[in-house]
């Protein structure tokens, strides 16, 4: 297989996933501090790969992402508690 074919690939896999797509926002974040402009750059790369955006607008972006965060440190809480047993 093709590199770039599978490089594609892996793009399509992790913006598909919540996990990948909040990801790929945290490191788009760290690069232009900024969060609005973050969530654009994102947005233009899922149009390339998708042909539609993933979130309406912003603010329903960081909706879901504070969603995301709050169920990952949940998760996390719980990870902690099974492992002292």
């Amino acid at each position: 297989m093709h590199p770039s074919l599978v490089s594609f690939k892996a793009l399509v896999r992790r913006l598909y996933s919540e996990k990948g797509f909040f990801e790929r926002y945290s490191e788009l974040l760290a690069e232009c501090g900024q969060g609005s402009i973050a969530y654009e750059q994102l947005e233009r790369e899922f149009i390339e790969v998708f042909g539609q955006c993933k979130y309406s607008d912003f603010d329903s972006f960081r909706v879901m992402h504070s969603r995301y965060l709050k169920k990952r440190s949940e998760l996390a809480v719980i990870e902690a508690k099974l492992r002292k047993k």
